[in-house]
């Protein structure tokens, strides 16, 4: 059983999973770079603070003897909760980034509105991460004689902007992936529906009808689709000539040996002596073996147009096979007071389907036979020329007029004389064979004005 599906399907799920994929690896990779390129621009901004906090306030308070720290107060529109908005006098983040100034003896000196009074961390100049006032923070520590500056920064709004900005970038890549994803969508539909037309004007056609399919507004890659089905209707249309031609000439061919058996049959039965009826007898016996001769003859050209280039090739002494079929024939030839010779200037080997090769050189020698004198020889000669292997079959006899050396092979196409007589298929298939093995074919005098050569040469 066959399995289905579909190919938009199996696009679109494609194109998904290898978005998902790769937009899962960009998000990931989009979310650990902001985080650690935020983390460092807000450490050094606290760095920066704190240097300038050392610079403008720090030798300022150095010598201060107050009871109660210098607190450093924000705009009030600043400190409106949920406004994460720039205004004109500052930035609402500015309450999440605090400092303190202490002296070496532990006294608090001055600090940002939201900084917590505990000290925010050690005395140890450097980065460090402390808990106070229930946050984790952030902070940068900077001695200045004896005073120090504690930058710090609540993690929690860190961790928030780098999520922000990592949103920032995946979610407009997912919604970008969206619109893609029905953008090929609607594209591979409208693919899909040129084969879907496709598909019912084939339904569509008269089993019958031969003519090209014509697709219009097609895609260029449904093209080679439609030329491999129209060279495929003109094959099943050459197939089905061929048949019909086969059919119609196996009719007209046969028609007149069975009227004849038929005829001898009847002449038989109505036989006024023994003799005659004797004589009709062996007149139908002979006119049905030629009967039988032509079935074979049509059945063996019949399998052997139909044949195609799938078929199993082996590599084979070439003379074997010919002695072979020479011995097989030679009965026959006896029958007729013909010799066969067989001279083999060459052992070499071709790669060729083994019983076509031997339906040819059998067809060969029962032309040679045919056409040959009785009594008379047939020569068989394998020979080898440059890079091909040549059969030459030669009898004796009259030769065949120059303007039938072509007509010869064709189907049903005969040369009557001498009283012989063929079915017209065996040169036929023989010339098919040839085709098949890429072999040429050549009909010559034997020498001027006696005999016939007929040579076929294979590539080696």
């Amino acid at each position: 059983m066959k399995t289905r599906y579909s190919a938009r399907r199996q696009i679109l799920v494609g194109i998904l999973a290898s978005m998902l994929l790769i937009l899962g690896g960009v998000g990931w990779i989009a979310k650990t770079v902001s985080e650690h390129e935020t983390k460092q621009i807000f450490s050094a901004r606290l760095a920066t603070s704190a240097r300038v906090l050392e610079a403008l306030v720090a030798r300022q308070l150095e010598n201060a003897t107050i009871s109660s720290p210098i607190v450093i107060t924000l705009p009030p529109e600043l400190e409106q909760p949920g406004n994460d908005h720039a205004a004109e006098t500052g930035h609402p983040y500015e309450n999440e980034l605090v400092f303190q100034v202490w002296n070496s003896a532990g006294v608090l000196l001055a600090k940002s509105q939201y900084a917590p009074s505990t000290r925010l961390g050690p005395l140890v100049e450097g980065f460090n991460t402390t808990q106070a006032n229930g946050f984790l923070w952030q902070v940068f520590a900077l001695e200045s004689g004896p005073i120090w500056i504690l930058a710090g920064e609540r993690d929690d709004v860190r961790t928030e902007i780098a999520r922000d900005i990592s949103l920032g970038i995946v979610v407009p890549l997912l919604v970008g992936s969206l619109l893609l994803l029905l953008i090929v969508n609607t594209l591979a539909m409208k693919s899909i529906r040129a084969v879907e037309a496709l598909s019912h004007m084939i339904a569509s056609r008269d089993p019958m009808s031969d003519a090209p399919i014509v697709g219009r507004h097609m895609p260029t890659e449904v093209e080679p689709v439609i030329k491999g089905i129209n060279a495929l209707v003109v094959k099943v249309r050459e197939a089905f000539w061929r048949e019909q031609r086969f059919i119609d000439s196996a009719a007209h061919e046969l028609r007149t040996p069975i009227a004849a058996v038929q005829l001898h049959i009847q002449n038989a039965l109505r036989a006024e002596s023994p003799l005659e009826k004797q004589a009709s007898l062996e007149n139908a016996q002979t006119a049905s073996r030629r009967v039988t001769r032509m079935a074979e003859q049509l059945l063996a050209y019949s399998r052997i147009n139909a044949a195609d280039a799938t078929e199993e090739k082996d590599r084979f002494r070439f003379s074997d096979v010919c002695q072979e079929v020479g011995a097989m024939m030679q009965p026959l030839l006896d029958t007729r007071q013909q010799h066969l010779e067989f001279d083999e200037k060459s052992g070499a080997t071709i790669r060729a389907v083994r019983s076509k090769i031997e339906r040819l050189i059998q067809n060969l020698i029962e032309n040679a036979s045919n056409y040959g004198a009785s009594p008379g020889t047939i020569q068989l000669t394998v020979r080898q020329s440059a890079d091909r292997l040549e059969l030459v079959v030669e009898n004796d006899g009259d030769p065949i007029p120059d303007v039938e050396k072509e007509r010869i092979f064709i189907p049903y196409y005969r040369v009557l004389r001498n009283d012989s007589s063929g079915s017209g298929l065996g040169l036929a298939i023989v010339q098919e064979i040839a085709n098949q093995h890429e072999a040429i074919l050549k009909v010559e005098d034997k020498a001027p004005g006696q005999g016939t050569r007929i040579l076929v040469s294979f590539p080696i």
